[in-house]
Formats: structure tokens, C-alpha cells, sequence
């Protein structure tokens, strides 16, 4: 009686570890079983040992791989995989817009992000711009009339406006025309009115250009003022 518990006892023992690794082996085998019908990604079937491996940029991926955003190489077209909307597929398999004229491209709501952040684009558009220099022409009509003799600029100054205008025009060493003669076709007109005239008023003028500074200081520097500033006479 004795002999035989022991023996009904390892029996046990032994069914029920042969059980528990019938269950483990069946659900190994199952597990690969499973995994081994499991569809690959296109990438790993294209690609295969080289899509998924860890890398630091593109250069660490085998060509035909970029280096994804989870730092392994992937690819999101290639062989038997082509881009949308016939957008041309890099050599390091994602999808890149610049190689399409920007009317073939998709838009906004066609396109969106393609690959892995590539822009459509329509998102950026190429333009030419040629950007040249205008040269201006500025006209100077100056009154020189005798009212410009008789006031004072400031008031008090002793400074007239004859002087203070003239001074700021064609002073060499900060004058307007002398610091832009280059950049600006200046042109000056002196007018006036002569006493005893009743028809025209009486103009001198200086035709613009550039580098005009030497002939306008040449006829301004030296002029004074004249008799009158012309208008209309009140009847």
C-alpha cells in the first residue's frame, strides 16, 4: 500500500508535467507559426536584412534607405512601389516633389505631406525676380525773388534763406546734390521775376544728370536774388 501511493503519486507527477509542456510547446509553436505567416512591410520585403536596422542618417543606411524619424532605415517607395500623383521617388526612397514642374504637382488639398514630411508644391512656389537700380530725377525750382534775401533763417540768425537754402543743397561737405549727385539726376531752376516784365517770369535753368554737382554749384554758388517772385498782378 505503501509502495503504491508513491508510485500513483509520481504518475500524477509525470501527466501532468508531460501537459504543461504539451501546453508550452503547442503555444511556441503556435506563436511561430503565427509569426510566420505574418505579412511583411513592403520595405522589408524590398530591402530585406537592411529596413529596420538602427541607424544615425542616411549615409548609415544601405541605398534605397533614408534614416527615418525612429532612427531606422526605412523607405517609403521604390521597386514595385511608386509615389502618388507620379511624384519621382529619391534615391533614398522617399517621395520628392522637386522634381515635378510646379503646375504637374498636387495642391493643397490634393497632396498634403507625402513620405516622411516631403512638401507638395504648391506649398513653395519659384519665382525669378530681377532686381535693378532706378535712378530718380529730381527737378530743384528754387525761389529767387527777393523776399528770399530779406527774411532771416532761423529768425534772428542773421542766417537768410537764400543762404541757408543754397548752403543746404551745395555745401561740400554735406550738401544734398554734393552726397547724391551719384545716385540722383539732379536738375535746378532758378525763377524769378524782373521788374518791368509783365509777361514771362525770368528762369534760369540747369539741366539734370548725374554727377551734376560741379555744373549746378558753378551757376548757384554765385547767383543772387532777383526782383520779384512772379504771379499774377492784382487787378
Amino acid at each position: 500500500m505503501n509502495d503504491q501511493q508513491p508510485r500513483s503519486w509520481r504518475l500524477r507527477l509525470g501527466i501532468t508535467t508531460a501537459s504543461m509542456l504539451s501546453i508550452a510547446f503547442a503555444f511556441h509553436c503556435g506563436a511561430r507559426r503565427e509569426s510566420a505567416f505574418q505579412e511583411p512591410s513592403w520595405c522589408e520585403a524590398a530591402y530585406p536584412d537592411q529596413c529596420g536596422r538602427s541607424c544615425t542618417d542616411d549615409n548609415s543606411c544601405a541605398p534605397g534607405l533614408h534614416c527615418g524619424a525612429d532612427h531606422v532605415c526605412t523607405a517609403v517607395c521604390g521597386p514595385n512601389l511608386n509615389c502618388p500623383n507620379g511624384i519621382p521617388c529619391s534615391a533614398r526612397g522617399v517621395c520628392d516633389p522637386s522634381g515635378l514642374p510646379v503646375e504637374a504637382g498636387p495642391g493643397f488639398g490634393d497632396g498634403g505631406l507625402i513620405g516622411d514630411g516631403a512638401v507638395g508644391p504648391d506649398a513653395c512656389a519659384e519665382v525669378d525676380v530681377l532686381i535693378q537700380k532706378i535712378t530718380p530725377t529730381v527737378l530743384l525750382l528754387l525761389d529767387q525773388s527777393q523776399s528770399m534775401q530779406d527774411f532771416q533763417f532761423p529768425a534772428g540768425s542773421g542766417v537768410t534763406r537764400w543762404d541757408a537754402l543754397r548752403d543746404a543743397l551745395i555745401d561740400p561737405d554735406g550738401g544734398l546734390v554734393k552726397k547724391l549727385e551719384n545716385d540722383v539726376s539732379f536738375g535746378v531752376t532758378l525763377y524769378s521775376w524782373k521788374a518791368g516784365d509783365l509777361v514771362c517770369p525770368a528762369l534760369v535753368n540747369i539741366p539734370w544728370k548725374l554727377g551734376n554737382y560741379a555744373d549746378i554749384t558753378s551757376i548757384y554758388a554765385s547767383a543772387g536774388v532777383s526782383d520779384n517772385t512772379p504771379r499774377r498782378k492784382a487787378s
